[in-house]
């Protein structure tokens, strides 16, 4: 029903390259998930070793927010995502996250560098920071939504302790979830700066005020990351709002082929 290949992990050393070989091929020609089912008893016990790699803390906790403007007063999305386009462009990836985000940022302009996220909330701190990690050449950044990052927090602390230099986090924060009717998200209470700084981002930044905001994503840009940006704005997106005429897999294999110039 799901679509889903998959075969018997196999009970014999020697089997498990074939097998994932077979796994291997399956992702790359149908661009869907393979599973492996393992049976009871169908490997040895193993002693887990202790891994070598250690993280250290790479931050500290001297965070000064600036949110001084009123909510009805904020700028929008719209505003702020045309001046994430103005200031990427060659040499730069962007992975907008579901909701509106994704369907405005298509609609300030549509390039190959951008991958517009359906569905999976939460997922595009996940994705970007894969991007990130294998394409080190390039300047990645993910455009995230509160009620999305709320969903998947945790992935911040990845971020900090593998630490991707060329990571840059933004968060555009207008306290609900928009897409799905305006109901309200608790980012009002939440110091996210404070919390990059805890999980280890090397440079944090927030503001309410459209000119800092791009003077951050400029400085962020000549840093070595990671770096999180949190934009407060206003709910309100743009008016007879439409969606991509792009489809998903076309935008997929589009960011693939972009991404594989570097």
């Amino acid at each position: 029903t799901m679509q889903i290949g998959w075969a018997h992990f196999p009970n014999q050393s020697d089997e498990i390259e074939k097998i994932l070989n077979t796994a291997d091929e399956y992702l790359k020609r149908e661009s869907k998930p393979f599973a492996l089912v393992m049976s009871k008893k169908n490997v040895e016990s193993y002693n887990l070793q202790s891994s070598k790699e250690k993280y250290s803390f790479h931050s500290d906790f001297k965070q000064e927010e600036k949110f001084n403007v009123p909510y009805n007063q904020r700028h929008t999305r719209n505003e702020a995502l045309k001046i994430v386009n103005k200031v990427t462009g060659k040499g730069t990836a962007i992975i907008a996250t579901t909701g509106y985000t994704g369907r405005e940022m298509y609609e300030v302009e549509d390039r190959e560098n951008q991958l517009y996220m359906v569905g999976s909330m939460g997922c595009a701190l996940p994705l970007g920071y894969g991007v990130a990690i294998t394409k080190p050449k390039l300047k990645i950044y993910v455009i995230d939504g509160d009620g999305a990052l709320l969903m998947r927090t945790g992935t911040m602390a990845t971020v900090g302790a593998h630490q991707p230099e060329n990571l840059i986090h933004i968060l555009l924060d207008n306290e609900v979830h928009e897409s799905t009717g305006g109901q309200g998200t608790v980012s009002g209470g939440v110091s996210f700066s404070t919390i990059a700084k805890g999980f280890g981002y090397k440079h944090t930044f927030s503001s309410d005020k459209i000119n800092e905001f791009e003077e951050a994503i400029n400085l962020a840009s000549s840093k070595s990351g990671p770096s999180f940006i949190h934009f407060k704005i206003k709910k309100g997106a743009s008016k007879n709002l439409g969606r991509p005429v792009i489809t998903p897999v076309q935008v997929k294999e589009r960011l693939i082929k972009y991404l594989n110039k570097y």
